[in-house]
């Protein structure tokens, strides 16, 4: 074998090694990028799950008011009622 055909071996086989390195490096960011969205998956998850607890509690709490402030309303009514049977 001529040394200009072993030279031209380790060329390709050089660049065959500098090509899976960048190949590796391409997958450790992928996975790297793969892992940091799934963190944000789940933290905005988290973030949204504690918001609904939230509006639920709020909502609940309205309701309550509503029905309080609609049992105030016909008392109020009721008393009139009577008050104008009175007079």
């Amino acid at each position: 074998m001529s040394i200009a055909f072993l030279l031209a071996i380790f060329v390709a086989l050089y660049r065959a090694y500098e090509s899976l390195q960048k190949r590796d490096a391409a997958e450790a960011a992928l996975r790297d990028a793969n892992e940091n969205l799934e963190k944000k998956v789940v933290d905005r998850t988290r973030e949204l799950v504690d918001a609904n607890e939230l509006l639920t509690e709020q909502i609940t709490e309205r309701i309550r008011a509503e029905n309080a402030l609609t049992e105030a309303l016909e008392d109020i009514r009721v008393d009139r009622e009577k008050l104008d049977e009175i007079l």
